[in-house]
């Protein structure tokens, strides 16, 4: 079966080819460090820009008068200086995206011992492919939005308008503030690539039929949406 040839052909061959990108994972341990990197880097980019260029004042002004005065007490206005946004926002992009890619390989790696096809794969194994199979959702949706605030011609533009390909923005156009709206903001076909790629490395990696590979790969994505709905809509 073919594979990538070198680590930037799989970069590239993630997006247009996984199958190839995936089956050198199986035996290229050595390929996780940058992509890793890349995952971490190109979100913290995309905020620090943000965050440095926005027009701040009007953006707490929005965001209190999408909130109620519970969720947002006026005395937290002396709290919100840009300096802290950012911070937070670097900080909080990395320390979610690192525990989401090691809850991930965990339930993989538990997934392949209860199925017994675990193989000569172990934890790390497991890790790689989450950080492969979360490039896109991690990359090039950050890319995208970077560029359409670049491009926005303003810099008041609000962090919900970044995911302009959200499901929020494209279908349900909750404001924000109101029930769903986050939800609906995290669903993007971003993230639902990075399932699919899942699906493609168990496919690969244990010889599951693609639609079991699926469903498996899905199950934590539904887990975690459906008890969000649950909070976000009473």
């Amino acid at each position: 079966m073919s594979q990538s040839s070198s680590l930037i052909a799989g970069l590239i061959d993630i997006y247009v080819e996984p199958k190839k990108a995936l089956n050198a994972l199986k035996s290229e341990r050595g390929w996780t460090a940058v992509p890793l990197v890349l995952v971490l880097l190109v979100p913290v980019v995309l905020i620090s820009y943000y965050f440095l260029t926005v027009d701040f004042e009007w953006m707490v002004d929005a965001m209190f008068a999408s909130a109620s005065p519970e969720e947002m007490p006026p005395e937290a206005r002396e709290f919100l200086t840009a300096d802290r946004m950012l911070i937070f926002g670097v900080v909080g992009a990395i320390f979610a995206s690192m525990a989401m890619l090691a809850l991930s390989a965990l339930y993989l790696n538990f997934l392949a011992k209860m199925t017994d096809t675990a193989g000569d794969f172990t934890y790390s194994n497991w890790f790689s492919l989450s950080v492969w199979a979360n490039m896109p959702a991690a990359i090039l949706a950050s890319l995208a939005s970077l560029a359409y605030y670049m491009l926005s011609g303003t810099n008041q533009v609000g962090l919900d308008e970044l995911a302009f390909f959200s499901l929020n923005s494209l279908v349900t156009q909750i404001p924000l503030g109101q029930p769903g709206a986050s939800i609906m903001g995290a669903i993007t076909p971003f993230s639902l690539w990075s399932v699919v790629l899942v699906a493609l490395g168990l496919e690969t990696w244990t010889g599951r039929t693609f639609g079991k590979a699926l469903l498996l790969a899905a199950i934590p994505t539904v887990i975690i949406y459906s008890v969000w709905a649950v909070v976000s809509f009473g």
